[in-house]
């Protein structure tokens, strides 16, 4: 299990972060502890004496608590958290206030006789011995319906019906401060109680078992982490339950035999896993990405577009044109600043750089197994040469709006745009596609990324499709940008297949697919030419795409025909340049290939889309 022993590394390198870490709000726990949720705080002296409560703010609510391995695991049945925890375990006048009172008393019993365990040992803290102090008085309620923080009903009963931050008061988590103790008087924040509480678990453990991980024999546990990826995740990664489905029986007497890992090194793994999470993972529905190199110099994201390099790394205040520095308008321009954002990360690494790709999902309906779908161990700097050559293959011509003024960049699509226009439908104005279906379309792009796989055919298949319905669109402007994404994926794939791909107009190129897209820009340039200001409309070209890409030959025959008024509106020296255009591209053909009428490779909107950029960009510089 090398990822466990990775991650009980990061863990020991940044203990200094164990707290909350202020510029990320990133939480680093220590070792046998949890997060929860409180809604209440309670306010004690060092005598235990009652002071005050009062309502969490829900920005504020997150709380580090003490954790054992049955509580930390607990789904049922009786098992108190070591300190903070619900009514129903801290409060001694709970009967009297709730209308059923069966075996109520059991929890708090039970949570007193093991706090009392932790006050009486050598490693107890006057906070410890305050609570206590405080709880044995079993006036908890009582307090607080005086504080006006619960009510009763005409019954006398707690009322749930008077909830606090929309949670019923039987449900509701406590946390404490103990005054006059030391100058953090949060017991959450308390590094001493953290320590306090360590010491006091690994003392009172006596059985030791072999710990598959790390080789020695110390307390082992079968019971791992849940709230991986967030505070309510009840999935684990690390999990044995053979009640059904015999996952291990007949081979195996019990799941200690199956695999058995030390406490303390499951506790370091789990929690810095999940401060890596929180620190710079991304996450789409079930799905988490996480990437970290062993001295935790900063990485690219593996699922960002090239934008994002851009952001972290390029200085943009030495620059005049921000706008363009930060979104390059050529290639040269973007495979210079590529490089040089890249290098930026590459001068943090060293030459024993190692980064480890983790990615999380859960597919079952409960989520209560996490599996790891793909984990990587790479050298730092092949990461980096990875990340280049994802970004520098999938480079392709965007648009963008910049204070109103639509221009044309150069980048890749982020692994979500790319999900969205394939698999995405027009909702408000933009293309959306659901979070399952992003999850599993950047499943799939991950590998291609981190290993250097070729892109997943039906991929491209399926954004070639969708780039040829323009009039499937309401908007242009979500057309334009399946266009650019189902350009980056063809260029991509024809790069895997080691076949060249320039981002201008190869006029040398004389494939027929190619030639055919030209084609195609050139009548959509030649009829928009015709359009009186601010007018929107579709031309033939577009509304006759889809047909052009399965029969070129037969349609390119009906587009010319009706292209023919549209070319004698324009003035003569119109006519003659996109006629010596046409010429030019007519003339490239492979003698027999123009008459080919079978369906065109998706290259052909690779030659569209340079054929289109090549004539717009030729009337921008002739207007400046």
């Amino acid at each position: 299990m090398s990822w466990i022993e990775e991650l009980a590394r990061v863990y020991e390198k940044n203990r200094e972060f164990i707290g909350y870490e202020v510029e990320t709000q990133a939480l680093l726990l220590p070792i046998y502890h949890s997060t929860n949720k409180a809604q209440v705080e309670v306010f004690l002296d060092v005598q235990g004496n009652f002071l005050n409560a009062k309502e969490v703010q829900k920005e504020d609510q997150e709380t580090i608590i003490p954790v054992s391995m049955d509580s930390a695991a607990r789904s049922s049945g009786i098992a108190p958290h070591p300190l903070c925890d619900k009514l129903i375990y801290i409060a001694g006048d709970y009967r009297q206030y709730i209308e059923s009172k069966d075996k109520d008393d059991e929890y708090y019993q039970a949570y007193m006789a093991q706090l009392e365990k932790w006050r009486n040992s050598p490693y107890s803290t006057p906070k410890v011995k305050a609570i206590y102090q405080y709880l044995a008085k079993g006036s908890l309620i009582k307090d607080l319906l005086a504080e006006g923080l619960f009510q009763c009903d005409e019954a006398g009963n707690l009322n749930d019906k008077a909830k606090i931050q929309g949670t019923k008061p039987s449900e509701v988590f406590f946390r404490f401060r103990v005054e006059g103790d030391t100058l953090e008087t949060r017991t959450w924040l308390d590094k001493e109680l953290y320590k306090s509480f360590i010491e006091y678990t690994e003392h009172s453990a006596t059985e030791k078992r072999l710990c598959y991980v790390s080789g020695e024999m110390t307390v082992c546990t079968q019971k791992h982490p849940a709230k991986i990826r967030h505070t309510g995740d009840k999935a684990r990664i690390i999990s044995a339950n053979d009640e059904s489905g015999f996952s291990y029986r007949g081979r195996f007497k019990d799941k200690d035999e199956v695999f058995s890992v030390g406490y303390d090194i499951s506790e370091k793994a789990h929690n810095a896993l999940k401060w890596l999470i929180k620190r710079q993972g991304w996450q789409e529905d079930s799905l988490t990405v996480v990437s970290w190199e062993n001295s935790l110099a900063p990485l690219p994201s593996l699922v960002a577009d090239t934008g994002s390099i851009f952001d972290h790394v390029i200085d943009f205040s030495e620059f005049d044109d921000e706008e363009e520095k930060r979104y390059p308008q050529t290639a040269a321009a973007f495979a210079k600043e590529l490089n040089s954002a890249i290098n930026g990360y590459r001068a943090n690494l060293t030459g024993a750089s190692k980064v480890i790709v983790m990615v999380l999902d859960s597919f079952n309906a409960t989520q209560g197994r996490l599996a790891i779908t793909l984990y990587r161990e790479i050298q730092g700097s092949r990461f980096l040469d990875n990340i280049q050559g994802w970004h520098s293959d999938m480079a392709w011509y965007y648009r963008v709006f910049d204070k109103g003024v639509l221009k044309t960049v150069v980048g890749a699509p982020s692994h979500v745009r790319i999900a969205n226009c394939l698999y995405g439908t027009e909702q408000g104005g933009l293309i959306k596609a659901k979070d399952e279906i992003i999850r599993d379309t950047v499943s799939r792009l991950l590998p291609c990324v981190t290993d250097g796989r070729p892109i997943p055919h039906d991929m491209v298949r399926q954004a070639v499709a969708k780039a040829s319905s323009p009039q499937s669109y309401d908007k242009q402007y979500n057309w334009w940008e399946m266009l650019s994404v189902a350009c980056s994926l063809v260029k991509k794939e024809m790069l895997d297949k080691k076949e060249e791909c320039p981002m201008y107009i190869d006029e040398n190129c004389n494939d027929r697919s190619y030639l055919y897209g030209r084609l195609l820009a050139v009548a959509e340039a030649i009829e928009v030419r015709t359009f009186q200001k601010n007018e929107e409309r579709q031309t033939n070209a577009k509304r006759y795409m889809s047909a052009f890409s399965a029969r070129p030959c037969t349609t390119w025959k009906i587009i010319e025909e009706r292209l023919q008024p549209y070319l004698n509106k324009l003035d003569y020296k119109l006519q003659k340049y996109y006629d010596k255009v046409l010429g030019d591209i007519f003339i490239t053909f492979i003698p027999g290939s123009y008459e080919d009428d079978s369906k065109l490779a998706s290259n052909y909107l690779l030659g569209y889309h340079c054929q289109n950029r090549e004539l717009y960009t030729k009337k921008e510089e002739n207007n400046e």
